[in-house]
């Protein structure tokens, strides 16, 4: 009797029509069998096995540090105002003054009066 059960499964494997290759079918397939035949279960399993991926070899603590010494964060360079002496962010126009490299770049006299009145005609709208 086992040898013509195994004769039809060895059958059904085979066809591709029927498994097209796919992996969970065959388990679903073989796990309806595994309570009627369990000896051809186990032997269909051990020839259609599917493997996980697993990382060959783990990160030691030296590896996974050295990688992660370069993800530090560094503070913003800051430098000096030739104009206000007031401290800004390098190659960036000074808040306080307006100006960059020297020059003047922004008039904050005329942006801050800008805003101001635009507040203003806001209140007023409302």
């Amino acid at each position: 009797m086992t040898s013509k059960v195994e004769a039809i499964v060895r059958m059904i494997m085979q066809s591709d029509a029927l498994f097209h290759g796919s992996a969970a079918f065959l388990y679903s397939f073989l796990y309806s069998l595994l309570h009627i035949f369990p000896t051809i279960c186990k032997r269909l399993k051990k020839v259609y096995s599917v493997h996980i991926m697993v990382n060959r070899m783990r990160a030691t603590r030296a590896h996974r540090d050295n990688r992660r010494s370069h993800h530090a964060l560094t503070g913003v360079r800051l430098s000096k105002c030739s104009n206000c002496g007031g401290v800004h962010q390098s190659h960036t126009v000074c808040v306080t003054c307006g100006y960059y490299n020297g020059r003047q770049v922004i008039d904050v006299k005329a942006a801050i009066t800008k805003k101001a009145k635009k507040t203003k005609e806001a209140e007023t709208a409302r």
